[in-house]
C-alpha cells in the first residue's frame, strides 16, 4: 500500500492541478447576537484580495467561543482564539479541531482581546473589568510562550494603557492604541520589548490598528467608525466608514485598494479607501465581533521548517500509511483515500510565501 501511495503520489505531481485552499487570508473572528447566541462564534477566512468570504477556518464552537475578539495563526501552526467573555486563549489545528484551552480564567484572564506574535512569544491585552468598566490599574500587554510560561509583559498592570489591539509594524515595532474609556488616548510606538518610542497620534476608542496600502502608513479604525492613515510622522488623513458608525470593530487593506471593514453591530463589508463609501457587503448580522487579522499558511509544511520540500512529502506519505489525522484532509474525513493524497499536493503546490 505505502509503496502504491509513493507511485500514485510521484504521478500525480507531475500533472497539473488546481489550488484547493489559499495561502493567505484575513480572519475574522465572528458571533451572532446581543447577548452572544451559544453556538454562533467561528473564525472565518476572507480574501486578502476583494475581502470575499472563503469560510471558516473555526467551525461555531458551542462549548468554547462565545465572544470572539482576535485569532490569529502561531509559528506552531495552531489557530489562537481569544474569547473576552469567557476569559480564554484556546487552540486549533488547522483543521478547525480544538486542540487545548492554552490559557484562561486561572492564569489571570480577564477580558482579553488583541493578539501577537513576536517570533515564539506570544503577546495578549488582559483587560480585567471591575464593577462594569475596565480597570486601567490592572490592564496589560502579557507576554507567553509556546508552553504557556508567563515571560515579563510587554506592558505591566498598572501601566495605564487599556489595549484592544496590538499591531507589528514592518520593522518589528509594534503599535498599540490606548482605549481606556471613551476620550481621546494616545496611539504609541513600541520596541519589542515595551519601551514607548513615540505617540503618532491621540484618537478615541482605538480598536484595530493595520497597515495602509501606502507602505510605511497605517490605518487606525475607531468604534465611531472613523479611520485615520497616519505614519510616524502623525495624522495625515481622517474619513468615515458609511454604515459602520459606533460599531467600528476591524479593519484590513484589500489588495485591490479596497478596504474589509467589520462592524460590531452589522456585519463584514467592503468600503472605499477614497471616501469610506460601502461598495459590497460581504456578511451581515447583528453581533459580529472582532478583528480583521491577516495570516499566511504553508500548508504542506508539515515538519514545520517554513519549505515545503520532499520531507513533508515523505512524511505524508507516511501519516497516510500509518492512517494518521495528520494525512487525512480531503472529504469525506475518517477516511484515508486518494482525495486526501490529491488534496496533499494541491496544498504542496502553492509551496511557501
Amino acid at each position: 500500500m505505502f509503496n502504491r501511495m509513493i507511485g500514485t503520489v510521484l504521478a500525480l505531481s507531475a500533472a497539473s492541478v488546481a489550488l484547493a485552499q489559499p495561502s493567505e487570508f484575513i480572519l475574522v473572528p465572528w458571533g451572532v447576537g446581543s447577548p452572544p447566541t451559544p453556538g454562533s462564534g467561528s473564525i472565518g477566512m476572507f480574501s486578502i484580495e476583494d475581502g470575499s468570504y472563503l469560510g471558516d477556518l473555526v467551525p461555531p464552537d458551542v462549548d468554547r467561543i462565545a465572544f470572539p475578539n482576535a485569532a490569529i495563526i502561531g509559528p506552531d501552526r495552531l489557530v489562537y482564539v481569544s474569547d473576552s467573555v469567557r476569559d480564554t486563549i484556546n487552540r486549533y489545528d488547522l483543521r478547525g479541531q480544538f486542540v487545548d484551552e492554552f490559557l484562561g480564567p486561572d492564569d489571570g484572564l480577564d477580558n482579553v482581546r488583541g493578539l501577537h506574535f513576536v517570533g515564539d512569544e506570544l503577546l495578549f491585552a488582559n483587560n480585567p473589568i471591575v464593577n462594569g468598566m475596565v480597570d486601567p490599574t490592572q490592564a496589560s500587554v502579557e507576554r507567553v510562550g509556546l508552553d504557556g510560561t508567563f515571560l515579563e509583559p510587554l506592558l505591566h498592570a498598572g501601566a495605564g494603557v487599556s489595549a484592544w489591539d496590538i499591531h507589528g509594524a514592518p520593522n518589528g515595532e509594534l503599535l498599540i492604541g490606548d482605549v481606556n474609556g471613551i476620550d481621546t488616548r494616545p496611539v504609541t510606538r513600541y520596541t519589542s520589548s515595551g519601551e514607548a518610542i513615540g505617540s503618532p497620534l491621540s484618537i478615541a476608542f482605538a480598536t484595530q490598528i493595520t497597515d495602509a496600502h501606502t507602505p510605511g502608513q497605517y490605518y487606525v479604525f475607531q468604534f465611531s467608525g472613523r479611520v485615520s492613515t497616519f505614519d510616524n510622522g502623525g495624522l495625515i488623513r481622517q474619513f468615515n466608514m458609511a454604515g459602520l458608525g459606533n460599531a467600528g470593530q476591524g479593519l484590513f487593506a484589500l489588495r485591490d485598494g479596497s478596504l474589509l471593514g467589520v462592524s460590531f453591530n452589522a456585519g463584514v463589508y467592503v468600503h472605499s479607501a477614497t471616501n469610506g463609501a460601502r461598495l459590497s457587503v460581504v456578511r451581515e448580522g447583528f453581533g459580529l465581533y472582532g478583528m480583521a487579522k491577516g495570516a499566511r499558511v504553508c500548508w504542506a509544511d508539515l515538519d514545520n521548517d517554513l519549505d515545503a520540500d520532499f520531507e513533508d512529502v515523505i512524511r505524508f506519505l507516511r501519516a497516510f500509511g500509518a492512517g494518521l489525522d495528520e494525512a487525512d484532509i480531503a472529504e469525506p474525513l475518517g477516511q484515508h483515500d486518494i482525495s486526501d493524497a490529491i488534496a496533499f499536493l494541491n496544498r504542496f503546490a502553492q509551496g511557501c510565501q
